[in-house]
């Protein structure tokens, strides 16, 4: 089925999400429906002097006293950091997660507003570093300050930022069946020569 951008059950389904309601099962939500979202919004940190230990943190030079203060304000490192990675190159992008995971599950509202970020970079990050401690977060039985976050970014407009999210919600939950039976195809299918 195919909406017209004028449509007026596409309206009411933008109403619907603007309200926080999900206007249509994911399993059957239209395309045009999920491009109709709108704009995440941008966290600020309450602390603006983060910015330079979010970049020691991210290039391994932090000290000591850098580390205990993003320990003490975790929530506003992790959107500096997410920041930071998401302005620099992809190695730096690549050691976000990393650091992030060492502010321990203190982490985790950070994460949360990163994944309604408005750029897709910073939502990519946060996704990836869920996805790394999501494992851990269901042992641990940590899991719930991130879950209704890794729920809604399921249907984000980034294709990748939705894979990393659906797979963390499943194994954040415990549900690795879907994850399994992939892991054993690909298995299968190393093992044939494919």
């Amino acid at each position: 089925m195919r909406l017209s951008p004028c449509s007026p059950f596409c309206a009411f389904v933008v109403l619907l999400a603007a309200c926080g309601a999900d206007p249509v099962p994911q399993a059957v939500a239209p395309v045009a429906v999920q491009a109709a979202q709108p704009a995440t919004a941008t966290p600020v940190s309450a602390d603006p002097g983060l910015g330079p230990v979010a970049a020691r943190l991210l290039d391994g030079t932090a000290s000591t006293e850098d580390r205990q203060r993003a320990a003490r304000s975790a929530t506003n490192t992790v959107i500096e950091l997410l920041a930071a990675a998401a302005a620099g190159d992809a190695p730096t992008q690549g050691r976000a997660p990393a650091a992030i995971s060492a502010l321990g599950t203190a982490a985790l509202p950070g994460l949360a507003q990163g994944l309604a970020h408005r750029d897709v970079t910073c939502r990519r990050i946060a996704a990836k570093t869920l996805l790394q401690l999501s494992d851990s977060l269901h042992t641990q039985g940590t899991a719930e300050p991130v879950l209704a976050a890794l729920s809604a970014a399921r249907s984000d407009l980034d294709p990748a930022v939705r894979a990393a999210a659906e797979f963390a919600y499943k194994r954040a939950t415990g549900d690795t069946s879907a994850i399994d039976q992939s892991r054993a195809a690909h298995e299968a299918a190393l093992r044939s020569g494919r």
